[in-house]
């Protein structure tokens, strides 16, 4: 079947407004580049500890925690200087009062001053979540890193003692070493640091073994830098923001489980002032002077509360999958 030869273009011909829209021999046309929107910067270039920030403030609940947890330590460090009652003394001609202008929380069967009494006992429970939590973090951390840059046979082994270790409710960890230690602040302390730091091995090990082999750490290890100084400035700080989520989310859990013991009298022990205390020594009278156990509750409750809204807030924030 005979085709019509494609027809020619002279180049003599061609002009400005070459070639011409809808030409059939061009197929394709060269795009214009322009230059400006290639150099333009849509974001500012920001770390990812600013990132993070930027969007922790959008987090108005998380604020809100934050702003209420630096509240709440605030008055564990300078609440007394707001009370000129002593937490300890009894004043049997006052007892069982309601609150008032002279006893803002008003008294318990004792005669204490209850609100002194929750301010001392929001500073018990707050060191021991603090303090257990500082040192859950230290073991957790080195146990989980030395786990996973060793790896091998002995990564295997140190995990199942962690499986083995998570198989036991940790309440019972708790009794058992507070019935050994016998009950007290530095007891407790030590209970919840020793028992408190399995789950931030597993996770810690996790985010190791992800980050020892990508590239800045192979280059390191080109280098002839030893594996245990990449670790200590290179993995751990990676995996910073695991950390500090994880820290914040286990301090409700110590205050909860500090209450709790406190309550039923393996914690702390009469007459200091700890929120579980206060609970317990209130449960007998709360029909009849509800206000004993109210405020000693409420406290537990609004602590609680404000760090998991917080600890939510930073999961969300630290994490760079949420990055946009």
């Amino acid at each position: 079947m005979y085709e019509p030869d494609s027809p020619t273009i002279d180049p003599a011909a061609q002009t400005d407004d070459w070639p011409l829209p809808g030409d059939p021999t061009i197929l394709f046309l060269p795009m214009g580049t322009d230059v400006a929107m290639l150099e333009r910067i849509d974001r500012e270039s920001m770390s990812f500890w600013q990132d993070s920030w930027r969007r922790l403030r959008k987090n108005k609940l998380a604020l809100t925690g934050g702003v209420f947890v630096i509240l709440f330590t605030l008055i564990a460090i300078f609440g007394p200087m707001l009370t000129r009652y002593n937490p300890n003394s009894q004043q049997l001609r006052l007892t069982n009062q309601g609150p008032s202008a002279t006893h803002w929380f008003g008294t318990d069967q004792f005669g204490r001053d209850l609100f002194t009494r929750v301010v001392y006992g929001i500073r018990i429970s707050l060191i021991v979540a603090y303090v257990s939590t500082v040192f859950s973090v230290a073991i957790g951390v080195t146990y989980g890193t030395v786990s996973a840059v060793l790896g091998g046979q002995v990564d295997n082994v140190m995990m199942r003692i962690v499986d083995i270790m998570m198989g036991i409710p940790s309440l019972l960890y708790l009794i058992l070493l507070i019935v050994v230690l016998g009950p007290g602040l530095w007891s407790i302390i030590a209970a919840f640091a020793l028992t408190g730091w399995l789950g931030m091995a597993r996770m810690v090990r996790a985010e190791v073994l992800s980050l020892k082999n990508r590239e800045f750490v192979l280059a390191s290890r080109a280098l002839g830098t030893r594996m245990r100084t990449i670790a200590a400035r290179h993995l751990v700080p990676n995996a910073l923001g695991t950390i500090i989520v994880l820290a914040t989310l286990s301090i409700p859990g110590a205050i909860f489980a500090e209450a709790f013991l406190s309550y039923i009298g393996l914690g702390i022990t009469a007459p200091q002032a700890s929120l579980g205390v206060l609970a317990s020594d209130a449960s007998d009278t709360f029909m009849t002077f509800p206000h004993q156990l109210l405020f000693p509750a409420l406290a537990i409750s609004l602590i609680i509360l404000f760090f998991n809204f917080l600890g939510d807030g930073l999961r969300d924030a630290l994490d760079p999958k949420m990055k946009k």
